[in-house]
């Protein structure tokens, strides 16, 4: 084959380190193995810091999320019967989870007496609700006339049934949010100033 009137031979084995010339010389990759292996102290720390954030910002989104899903009921409870009147009713059936032990209540109904004659009743969120009760115990409820069929007891709109276990869940969430935040901001504030 002849180039610019020069002939030329490409041995067909040139691109592996043989050539027409000689005997094979190595040929140098174009990346070496320890270039993946090893990486510098300061990219190790921005993926440890990475990973950290990203996990902590996992956590605080479940948190937050599970602590709002827990609160929304007890915020449901307040709203509906915060003005309720307390009044005496007749627990005419309570089924439980754990039905041996009475206790983790599924479904509580009660008899409420009002001037119109007794009214059936069924409890919000009766997880939440007393254990041990069985039918044709007395007991307390919150019962608004206006939203007939249903009551709550005195004892589901507590502070603590708010602040546990959903108050408690939204405050980590909010916690580790605020965290993070902090932590991005000085890095934000470090990195402007160097």
């Amino acid at each position: 084959m002849t180039s610019n009137g020069q002939k030329t031979s490409r041995h067909p084995y040139a691109g592996y380190g043989f050539d027409g010339a000689g005997p094979a010389r190595p040929v140098q990759p174009a990346y070496d193995w320890r270039d993946f292996a090893s990486e510098s102290p300061g990219r190790t720390r921005a993926r440890r810091r990475a990973l950290r954030t990203l996990v902590s910002l996992v956590g605080a989104v479940a948190f937050t999320i599970t602590g709002v899903v827990f609160d929304c009921t007890k915020v449901h409870l307040w709203v509906h019967f915060a003005d309720a009147d307390e009044v005496s009713a007749v627990v005419t059936e309570a089924e439980y989870v754990k039905a041996e032990s009475k206790e983790s209540p599924a479904a509580i109904r009660l008899a409420i007496a009002t001037d119109d004659g007794p009214v059936q009743v069924a409890t919000d969120d009766p997880g939440s609700g007393p254990d041990g009760l069985s039918a044709g115990d007395r007991v307390r409820v919150l019962f608004d006339p206006g939203r007939p069929g249903h009551a709550a007891f005195p004892g589901q709109l507590d502070w603590s049934a708010i602040a546990f276990p959903g108050g408690a869940f939204t405050v980590i969430g909010l916690g580790l949010a605020g965290q993070e935040a902090v932590l991005a901001a000085r890095l934000f504030r470090n990195r402007r100033a160097g």
